[in-house]
């Protein structure tokens, strides 16, 4: 169950008069999962989140782990010369007007990428996503020492073994959450494939072990709904790519795929959009260990929608023998 909370009036105004901003304050909440709410005073708007989900850990709300993890993530971007949220506030700990911690940043002037799917031309597009595999390929270069969530300057030391891991710090628990993924749809897949399955989920540590050796920054759900562009000069750039709450230190390339594999579900392979993505980045990924890595889950998982559901979902990924076959739809139901 997510945490009960919401914000009251008097508590958006407190919050605001700490930056000395005095009047009229229109709240709005935006989003419940976590709590986000859409402050505008004088002139201005902000956002405020409070961290409510139930995985968290329960001293959360003390600590502000999760509000300084966003904020130092950003920060990180920031000084790296990468478009990022104006940080405001870091509330820390119940001393607050909020009475929890909580994140409080700027507005970011932009469209999320997935409405400007809906509504560019695909020149437009084209350069939009040449404009996020630059983005990707830039942010992608900022290197960690250990694996692990993001705070401060980056993890401190690398994950216990015996603790909870991301698939993308971790090889191991990759091949776990890729296993338990393909079990809980089994009873859709024959034995063959099933077969051919756990042989890919062998192979990841030769495709994949040397991007688990060289953490960088990974923002960890790097999709077209979390990004926001907008035009300078004519020319289409990222302002801003939201939500933290995954950022790590890990295997960027599940960014790479994290996209694509969005994309591919509103984007139709005659523009063979992923050519102007992989040429911003700089390189095109190796397919082989991209289709590894899509193994671990995809949503939402339809029949109509791309990749599909069982035997033709699974069949399509693993005998796809390029991008243009991949990202096809002609198999959907």
């Amino acid at each position: 169950m997510l945490d009960e909370f919401t914000l009251s009036l008097q508590q958006a105004e407190d919050v605001l008069g700490l930056l000395d901003l005095r009047g009229p304050v229109q709240v709005a909440q935006v989003r419940d999962y976590n709590h986000t709410y859409r402050l505008v005073c004088a002139g201005q708007t902000f956002y405020l989140k409070v961290h409510t989900k139930d995985w968290y850990p329960q001293d959360d709300a003390e600590t502000g782990y999760s509000a300084r993890h966003e904020a130092s993530a950003w920060k990180i971007l920031a000084d790296h010369g990468l478009a990022a949220p104006e940080v405001m506030l870091v509330g820390v700990g119940r001393s607050n007007p909020v009475g929890r911690s909580f994140l409080l940043t700027r507005e970011v002037q932009g469209e999320p990428l997935q409405q400007l799917f809906k509504r560019a031309t695909p020149q437009q597009i084209q350069e939009m996503l040449y404009a996020v595999g630059a983005y990707l390929r830039q942010m992608h270069t900022i290197h960690f020492r250990y694996p692990g969530y993001i705070i401060d300057d980056g993890p401190a030391a690398p994950p216990h073994e015996d603790q909870w891991q991301h698939f993308i710090w971790s090889l191991t628990t990759r091949q776990q959450e890729t296993r338990t993924w393909i079990q809980a749809h089994s009873n859709e897949l024959s034995a063959p494939l099933l077969t051919q399955l756990e042989a890919c989920i062998d192979e990841m540590p030769e495709y994949l072990y040397l991007d688990y050796t060289k953490p960088r920054f990974t923002q960890g759900d790097f999709k077209a709904d979390q990004i926001l562009m907008r035009q300078q000069d004519t020319h289409w750039q990222v302002a801003a790519v939201l939500d933290m709450e995954v950022a790590s230190a890990g295997d960027c390339l599940s960014d790479v795929v994290a996209f694509c594999l969005a994309a591919a579900q509103c984007l139709t392979t005659e523009s063979n959009w992923w050519l102007d993505l992989f040429a911003g980045y700089g390189h095109e990924p190796d397919f082989k260990a991209f289709i590894l890595r899509a193994l671990v889950g995809w949503y939402p998982y339809q029949a109509n929608i791309w990749p599909g559901t069982g035997e033709s979902g699974f069949n399509h990924l693993l005998h796809s023998n390029n991008w243009s076959e991949l990202f096809a739809h002609a198999h959907l139901t």
